[in-house]
């Protein structure tokens, strides 16, 4: 805190001792933990709101939507990056004001244009404080919306690359400070993640479906996570669910599951009916000799 005044000799010692009394120093250290605090807590609730996102598009329109909220930013953006097309094409969009400035949602950009284009040649976050001014970042901007005097974008990457880049404007200049840049990358870091499980998940999807074989994906004790079309024939079922508590497991040692066994293994099926019959159902026949397990 920095007082100043026209008038000479104005803080003396008694001054000192004045503002002292008054602790402003504990009391600003009050507020900046509370801000601190504030923003663990939406960290934490959008974490949450990330990891249950149901697609790529339910992702996108959850962060803008909660950063909008919780940052009153004038507008937040999620652009997709088309490496193909050569070009940015707009994901999802939330604004602060009815009369902001809205993008049409087949807005599109060149890769090499705008401070999106610069952000996905860096690879790093670019903020633009000024327009008027004579930084790179001022020559490179395009002027959308006329309201607009800051921006701040964001690479989403995937395997190494940018898959999305997150866009922030604001009417004030200056607008992003170093606090609000940190809290930014934390969530642009849990969505990464998020990204990352979703194209693992969608490929094996693929991977699965294409497989000719009855393809079963257990966890380490057994229990079977997803399979393909075959084997839900093979089951007997139209689909499996986290409840049905469906389990395959090996007759001799069970622990043996947990280590490489490139050879074929004689195994079984079993899985709980209903809450009374806790010892399970068995299936006999051939479902005895035709799984093979390939532990890894």
């Amino acid at each position: 805190m920095c007082l100043l005044s026209k008038k000479k000799g104005l803080y003396s010692a008694e001054a000192r001792q004045t503002m002292e009394r008054l602790m402003l120093d504990q009391a600003m250290v009050a507020v900046l933990r509370a801000i601190e605090r504030d923003e663990n807590f939406f960290i934490t609730g959008l974490v949450k709101k990330i990891a249950e996102a149901k697609d790529l598009r339910d992702l996108a329109r959850t962060v803008v939507d909660e950063l909008a909220r919780f940052y009153d930013f004038d507008n937040t953006e999620i652009w997709k990056v088309n490496a193909l097309r050569r070009r940015f094409e707009i994901l999802a969009q939330a604004l602060r004001v009815k009369d902001g400035t809205r993008t049409p949602e087949d807005s599109t950009l060149p890769l090499d244009k705008g401070i999106l284009g610069l952000t996905y040649r860096r690879g790093n976050h670019v903020i633009l404080d000024n327009p008027k001014g004579d930084s790179e970042e001022a020559r490179r901007y395009l002027p959308f919306a006329p309201e607009i005097q800051s921006e701040l974008c964001i690479p989403i990457c995937l395997l190494g690359r940018v898959l999305w880049i997150l866009n922030v404007e604001d009417r004030r200049t200056c607008a992003f400070t170093p606090l609000e840049l940190a809290t930014l990358q934390r969530v642009i870091t849990e969505m990464q993640v998020t990204l990352d499980r979703m194209f693992q998940r969608d490929f094996l999807n693929q991977v699965l479906d294409m497989f000719p074989y009855a393809v079963v994906v257990v966890q380490q004790d057994g229990n079977v996570l997803r399979c393909n079309e075959h084997a839900l024939h093979m089951f007997e079922r139209d689909t499996i669910s986290s409840g049905d508590n469906l389990t395959l497991y090996r007759s001799n040692n069970a622990l043996e599951i947990r280590t490489r066994n490139e050879v074929p293994t004689e195994t079984g099926v079993a899985g709980r009916c209903s809450p009374q019959d806790r010892k399970g159902q068995k299936w006999e026949g051939n479902l005895r000799t035709d799984i093979q397990v390939y532990a890894a």
